[in-house]
């Protein structure tokens, strides 16, 4: 905030005055309360977040495969075979 402040008191523009002591003193309280209210923010959807897992929500976007599909793609994969509409190109050898 106090690099804001300063990029616009260059650009000719104030929001109040910084060349005295009160004026400074004053965007150093914002940036202050503004760090603070920011950290605030952060424990409380760090908290919140840690209270939805424990109750069992998985965070994420949902599998786009069933886990039947899933497992077949992988043994494919290892197999060298590709997955039926892949558009990547296949060595000669998979089917």
């Amino acid at each position: 905030m106090l690099g804001l402040i300063e990029r616009i008191g260059k650009a000719g523009a104030a929001l109040f005055d910084t060349t005295t002591s009160q004026g400074r003193l004053l965007s150093t309280l914002l940036a202050a309360m503004a760090e603070f209210q920011h950290h605030l923010i952060r424990e409380r959807t760090g908290e919140g977040r840690k209270r939805t897992m424990a109750t069992g929500v998985n965070f994420g976007r949902k599998p786009k495969l069933f886990d039947f599909q899933r497992k077949e793609a992988l043994k494919r994969r290892t197999a060298g075979r590709r997955w039926p509409g892949s558009r990547r190109a296949t060595p000669s050898t998979s089917a």
